[in-house]
């Protein structure tokens, strides 16, 4: 078995293209900053009981706890590139089988017991047990991978095929074994476990109460020791709640939600604090069903996709960068393509054979052109789908709006292919791999292929692309798709949702990145430092 050593071929590129954004994150690590330690309070949103990465999880609060307490093999880098965590090595063998971790040295748990490749295995066995009650996505992601520990550093994990994504699976958080027994428990009862939870993260827990989860820096964290002391996590009811508590002075940070609220007004007494807004790997689009009219003609839709201006449903859904492509913008995977530039859609609709009447509305054949858009009973996504109806009215469609529940939307109309157009949302993951949303494998038998888009070079693209390692081949591969995406009108992607994180003004060392979790802004935490 040959090792290939392809870790600096495989993150050289995205280092050259994201060369600035380095550059300043490097200035501000060596940037000066107050004395260790300090107390940095952030308010989050929801109640905290399950506290393992291998758990179901149902609030961004208890994901944050999560993030500061665990570390995986791997992390995503800011643009999602996999970067080593408590792996010190990679290495992957020529058929793209086999992959070889090597441990950091000296690496512990937070109670100072040792962290080995035993610690690796048993936590891809607890994945992969058939009882297994976490996150179904999770189990698929590591079902037929064989673990193999060599030795107390190095462990061994073989796939059944190739996979370009198999790394960001890598950075799900490890568990230890000498806990095992704390963790065991029915689905009714949070296992003790979770009550003191034990990870190698930059944060420890001190403990958990009903309004807040105290942490404290772990010394022996692989990175290097956090500059702040303490963090502070408190439990807000909902975001009204946490612009409250945060524009009352009793935090000092907040990630807020995607549309403004307003109690958000508020915080603009507090000039002791900045405001950066990061991109979420996700996108809004509106699904265009290519097997039902008008959307099953290819002139007609290229019609309607080129008449959407993007500027206005910007406005309607708050906070958010123009749409194109399926790839998310400051993600590795972003192929910088450029919009057509100033189109006349409603000559488009024209050459397409739609008539405008003296009633205002097009017709061909004697047919109206009536659209109905679906959405979920969101405020945002029916603002949304209200901006893409008036602009698709403004070219002589005759278009309504359709409110539904969003289990209603996704299991009555998309799965179905029972509806013309529909806004709704994509999560993009850490791995921009689009092939579960647009290869033609995926159409039907609840496959997420909802807008039946069939292409066979589109699916080339994908199906080269995810076994491939080279990362700059496969932000190429991801151009040429993004071409053919765009220019068969599959569906239109309407903007990347964004979200405001509020944190102390004078605050050194934070590096702003995708949000491929909410608790992805802490990717870098051990760096901060307090003014």
């Amino acid at each position: 078995m040959r090792l290939l050593r392809v870790s600096r071929r495989l993150l050289l590129p995205t280092l050259l293209v994201g060369g600035l954004a380095l550059v300043g994150a490097l200035l501000l690590r060596s940037a000066g900053g107050g004395a260790p330690g300090g107390r940095l309070v952030e308010v989050v949103v929801g109640e905290v009981h399950r506290t393992s990465p291998l758990a179901p999880l149902t609030t961004e609060a208890e994901g944050d706890v999560v993030a500061l307490v665990y570390a995986g093999l791997m992390r995503p880098g800011p643009d999602g590139t996999p970067e080593v965590d408590l792996a010190e090595t990679w290495e992957v063998t020529s058929d793209g089988l086999t992959y070889t971790f090597r441990l950091r040295p000296g690496l512990t748990w937070h109670d100072g017991k040792p962290l080995t490749a035993s610690d690796v295995e048993f936590t891809l066995d607890r994945i992969q047990a058939g009882d297994f009650g976490g996150p179904p996505a999770l189990a698929a992601a590591w079902a037929g991978v064989e673990v193999f520990v060599a030795d107390p550093r190095t462990v061994l994990v073989h796939l059944v095929e190739p996979s370009a994504e198999f790394l960001s699976r890598a950075s799900v958080g490890l568990v230890p074994r000498h806990l095992a027994d704390a963790m065991a428990g029915d689905s009714l009862d949070v296992p003790p476990f979770e009550r003191e939870p034990v990870g190698a993260g930059p944060y420890r827990v001190r403990a958990i109460e009903k309004d807040r989860v105290r942490l404290e820096r772990f010394e022996g964290y692989a990175h290097g020791s956090p500059h702040i002391g303490r963090i502070e996590l408190r439990l807000a009811r909902d975001a009204g709640e946490q612009a409250r508590l945060l524009a009352d002075g009793d935090a000092d940070a907040a990630l807020l939600r995607e549309a403004p609220i307003e109690d958000e007004a508020r915080l603009s007494r507090r000039r002791d604090l900045g405001t950066t807004l990061l991109t979420r790997s996700a996108y809004t689009l509106v699904y265009l069903n290519l097997t039902l009219p008008p959307f099953d003609d290819l002139a007609t839709r290229q019609a309607l996709a080129a008449g959407l201006d993007r500027a206005p449903i910007v406005t309607a859904a708050g906070r958010g960068i123009h749409g194109l492509a399926p790839f998310v913008p400051g993600t590795w995977g972003a192929t910088g393509a450029q919009g057509p530039g100033a189109v006349n859609a409603g000559g488009m609709l024209e050459a397409a054979g739609w008539r405008l009447d003296g009633d205002g509305v097009r017709r061909k054949s004697g047919r109206p052109l009536t659209i109905e858009v679906s959405t979920n009973d969101d405020p945002t996504r029916r603002a949304v789908a209200e901006a893409v109806a008036s602009q698709w009215r403004s070219l002589g469609a005759e278009v309504k709006v359709a409110v539904l529940p969003a289990n209603v939307l996704v299991r009555e109309r998309l799965q179905r292919a029972a509806y013309q157009a529909a806004v709704y949302g994509w999560d993009a993951g850490i791995d921009p791999d689009p092939y579960p949303g647009w290869h033609t494998t995926q159409v039907g038998g609840g496959g997420a292929n909802v807008a039946g888009f069939q292409d066979r070079e589109a699916d080339v693209l994908l199906e080269t692309a995810r076994t491939n390692l080279d990362a700059r081949e496969r932000r190429e591969l991801y151009g040429l798709f993004t071409a053919r995406f765009t220019g068969q009108a599959a569906s239109v992607v309407l903007y990347y949702p964004q979200r405001p994180y509020v944190l102390p003004a004078g605050l050194q060392g934070f590096t702003a990145g995708v949000l491929f979790t909410p608790g992805s802004r802490f990717r870098d935490v051990h760096l901060w430092q307090l003014p």
